[in-house]
């Protein structure tokens, strides 16, 4: 299959949720590609979930298929009903990137001020 032409199907706020559609379409024969949006998958990884969501993609050729497997269900709705508000995402983005600075700042401060003190003291 050419993964050249992945449709994005739906996007999700949970990787919990994203597995669960992926073995569901996977069990039906669909492959799904999952990508993080912005830096969501170093935040997966720092803090366990990712605040701007997962997108999931199927083959094009698969897409009403796989849509048909999730209608009715109570997962998030399905890409093409979604309005896409890029600039949301690209402050979300823009907040979560100044919560790490933030964070790395306030870690490297503690850790000056730690050898500081353990210089005084020795």
């Amino acid at each position: 299959m050419n993964r050249e032409k992945d449709v994005l199907l739906i996007t999700v706020s949970t990787d919990m949720i994203a597995v669960s559609i992926i073995h569901m379409l996977q069990e039906q024969g669909i492959p799904v590609l999952k990508k993080y949006r912005g830096t969501g998958d170093y935040s997966n990884i720092l803090m366990g979930y990712t605040p701007m969501g997962i997108d999931l993609f199927v083959p094009s050729e698969l897409y009403e298929k796989a849509k048909a497997i999730l209608e009715g269900l109570s997962f998030d709705h399905p890409s093409k009903d979604i309005e896409e508000d890029t600039d949301s995402s690209h402050q979300a983005a823009k907040k979560g990137m100044s919560v790490y600075i933030t964070l790395l700042a306030l870690f490297s401060a503690l850790a000056v001020v730690w050898g500081i003190v353990s210089f005084l003291l020795d």
